[in-house]
């Protein structure tokens, strides 16, 4: 099984960490695993795990940071910021969907909320998308284009705990509560989404 993670986060912290511990139940579990990030810092931060060849470096990774720490605003500003990430996004994509077509992944794994605009440009109608919501998704104009997009393109939602999904519910794809930091094979499973079919 080859899964594809994408991670938004350019030093390291909770989502990097978790993250981590998840690549190692999934080698654990036989999986091959390749891992995008935002800095070379990040490579070398996995590359204790992984063969450099296996990890790729993507700068442009836009983030769409919409949670209790940083909104979007209705504003001229809020509006600038969205279109900045949008014309960043474009090249991220692109590379992203090469890296895709060399390795042929089974899974694709966004690591936070704040990617979730990438899913309309992933092949999620061939590969399916997992999606991993950290953050406490804020409420607004934002949230609900989110809601559609995992809608539309997710094949299953991981939460953090029952106030995310409680603050970010979806009416589908499927969605499991697995909390940060278990080391189990069945949570691994749920968080890549192969303990039952997708």
């Amino acid at each position: 099984m080859r899964v594809l993670f994408i991670q938004h986060a350019p030093d390291i912290g909770g989502s990097a960490r978790s993250l981590r511990l998840l690549l190692e139940d999934g080698l654990r579990e036989g999986w091959e695993v390749f891992v995008v990030v935002r800095s070379e810092k990040m490579k070398h931060y996995y590359a204790q795990l992984l063969p450099p060849a296996q990890i790729a470096v993507v700068g442009t990774l836009p983030t769409f940071d919409h949670h209790s720490a940083h909104t979007f605003q209705r504003s001229a500003r809020g509006a600038a910021r969205i279109a900045y990430r949008l014309l960043q996004l474009v090249p991220s994509l692109l590379a992203i969907r090469r890296l895709i077509r060399r390795i042929g992944p089974d899974i694709l794994y966004l690591n936070s909320s704040v990617l979730i605009p990438y899913l309309p440009g992933l092949p999620a109608s061939r590969i399916p998308c997992v999606v991993h919501v950290r953050e406490r998704v804020a409420a607004g104009a934002m949230a609900g284009w989110f809601r559609r997009l995992v809608q539309r393109h997710a094949s299953l939602v991981v939460y953090i705990s029952p106030a995310e999904q409680r603050d970010f519910p979806v009416e589908r794809p499927r969605a499991e509560v697995v909390y940060n930091y278990i080391r189990s094979p069945r949570a691994a499973g749920v968080q890549a989404g192969f303990h039952s079919p997708l």
